[in-house]
């Protein structure tokens, strides 16, 4: 059987009000929440409005972009900076407001923003209507997303002004100081200059002075070497006793040994000075060789030696060279080669290698003996000025030791090079090579230096005699050359000066003039123009040769401007002197008829 409960009254009443008494705390409780809450939220405003405030009016511009440069938030700094209003800024590319110079570096800045783990920064210049130059520097971050990155824009064109005005006063400073330094270096050169140019005209004083000597001593030694030589060639011509024969030809053999060293002495001097000019002028190779060979034949002959030529078949029968420049060095090296050959032979060789890049081919000249040959510990004394292998007292051969030294200071002129191979007792072997030009196959070209046609070297009988006008102050040379030409059936009148030269010209008739370039009174170049000019006037050509101490292409070209027609050098060779009148005569008459 159920038995009921009863519910105590007193006791519900006391649970009712304990409940209510929970409930008014809880809604205390709530009401306090909600008042935190609210105050929570009036702050995160105010905090809003705050950050709102310092992020639009912050000193620096801040600016979002995308992966592609494109503005996707900015503050009201940002666009000012920028010049456009933030409205019209979102949605552009912040790269277009970068000035054209500073692109390259903004595109690697951007590029660098999103890969980079750290801040990135660089300086540009934006373009901003109304202002001429803004500089900025960017610094940016990527967000944790990696698909936007936050930049500050921070203006530093007034510390760009600053610096440009410092970099000014700096340079105003130094250009200042260097203006200083530059005035007394100005007074300090202008010394230096006064002084380099009174030693320069010292110097060419002296180099004047050097050359006139020069010239004088070629006159003085050349003048009487021509009358030694031809004194001495015209007694080789009588009829006489063996004995006598052999001490005058042992005479002339000693005075053209004189002439080269005088030579030699003469043309290192030009070396030295730079008058030494390589010709260009065609010629043939093989006279060339010939020729020179022709010079040492008596030399040859007389030692009992076999001297062999042999040119290559691809050397061509014409080549454009020095060809007076390169007779002169085989003459030399030949020469040697037989002065230091007792016995056996002297071989002279040309050989042609290889073109170079210029169309010249390359052609080398050797000469090789069997003579004494060259001790090891000697070799490096060759083609040194004066230097000789044996420069003893007692040494058995002569010489001044420039012949190889001048051959290479002409060799490397004409753009070569020389040297030697040789063993003690075996013999030696000296050659050089160079580059030269085949000659163009035309029937007019010039060639230098070509022999003389054959003429006689006597007029012809039962025609009229030449005339001929001697200009020439030296005795011997006056006396020497009466006795040849009228011995060749010429006549002769003979001027003792220029201006004896110039009276007895406008009162004859001469078929050719030798003229002396250096006489009293008036030179050879001053006669010369005399008489130019007189046939200007009246007509007519008189055949003028020079005679001069003064060798070389140099000479010959001067005496040539002067209006000269042909150039001989002293010592004449008086054959090749007969040769050249007998030439002029012959071409003169067969131009007459």
């Amino acid at each position: 059987m159920d038995k009921t409960i009863e519910a105590d009254p007193s006791h519900t009443e006391m649970d009712s009000q304990r409940l209510i008494h929970e409930l008014q705390v809880y809604q205390i409780e709530l009401e306090m929440q909600v008042e935190e809450l609210r105050q929570a939220r009036d702050e995160e405003a105010m905090a809003r409005e705050m950050y709102a405030d310092l992020y639009d009016f912050a000193p620096v511009g801040y600016v979002t972009l995308d992966r592609d440069g494109i503005i996707r938030n900015a503050n009201l700094t940002g666009s000012v900076l920028l010049g456009v209003v933030r409205s019209q800024l979102i949605g552009q590319r912040l790269g277009v407001f970068v000035a054209v110079v500073s692109r390259p570096a903004f595109a690697d800045f951007l590029e660098k923003v999103f890969t980079s783990p750290t801040k990135v920064a660089c300086e540009v210049s934006l373009m901003k209507e109304g202002v001429p130059e803004l500089f900025v520097q960017i610094e940016g971050v990527a967000v944790a997303s990696g698909e936007e990155c936050r930049i500050g824009l921070i203006d530093i064109t007034e510390h760009k002004r600053a610096e440009e005005v410092l970099w000014m006063a700096k340079e105003a400073t130094e250009a200042a100081i260097l203006a200083k330094e530059t005035a007394k270096a100005l007074r300090l050169e202008k010394e230096i200059s006064e002084s380099l140019r009174r030693e320069k005209e010292a110097a060419e004083s002296a180099t004047r002075a050097k050359d006139q000597f020069l010239a004088n001593m070629s006159h003085e030694l050349r003048t009487p070497m021509t009358g030694v030589l031809g004194m001495l060639q015209l007694a080789l011509e009588e009829e006489l006793a063996p004995t006598l024969r052999n001490y005058l030809g042992t005479a002339h053999s000693s005075a053209n040994s004189l002439l080269q060293i005088l030579n030699d002495i003469l043309d290192m001097t030009k070396i030295e000075a730079g008058k030494i000019i390589i010709e260009e002028m065609p010629f043939s190779p093989r006279r060339c060789v010939t020729g020179a060979v022709d010079i040492i034949t008596p030399e040859v002959r007389r030692k009992g030696l076999d001297i062999a030529i042999s040119v290559a078949e691809e050397v061509p029968d014409k080549l454009v060279g020095d060809q007076m420049r390169l007779r002169q060095v085989l003459i030399n090296l030949i020469a040697n080669a037989v002065k230091f050959t007792n016995e056996g032979k002297v071989a002279v060789q040309v050989t042609a290698g290889g073109t170079n890049s210029d169309g010249k081919r390359e052609y080398t000249f050797a000469v090789t003996d069997t003579g004494i040959g060259i001790p090891e510990d000697k070799k490096d004394l060759l083609f040194h000025v004066f230097s000789q292998v044996d420069a003893s007292h007692t040494r058995t051969y002569g010489g001044t030791g420039l012949g190889l030294a001048i051959c290479k200071e002409l060799v490397e002129l004409m753009g070569g090079m020389i040297d030697f191979d040789s063993k003690e007792g075996v013999g030696s072997t000296f050659y050089f090579t160079i580059s030269l030009r085949e000659a163009k196959s035309e029937r007019n070209a010039p060639t230098a230096a070509e022999p003389l046609s054959p003429e006689t070297f006597t007029a012809p009988k039962g025609e009229r005699i030449p005339h001929l006008l001697l200009a020439e102050d030296d005795p011997t040379i006056q006396q020497i050359l009466e006795m040849m030409l009228t011995k060749s059936n010429y006549s002769l009148d003979i001027a003792k000066d220029g201006k004896q030269a110039v009276e007895m010209w406008e009162q004859g008739e001469y078929d050719l003039v030798l003229m002396d370039v250096q006489m009293p009174l008036l030179s050879g170049f001053d006669v010369t123009l005399a008489i130019r000019e007189r046939e200007r006037e009246r007509g007519g050509h008189t055949p003028i040769v020079a005679m001069t101490a003064h060798t070389g292409k140099e000479a010959e070209k001067k005496c040539i401007a002067a209006g000269m027609d042909h150039y001989i050098s002293k010592p004449i060779d008086f054959n090749e002197c007969l040769k050249l009148i007998g030439q002029i005569i012959g071409q003169k008459s067969s131009g007459n008829n």
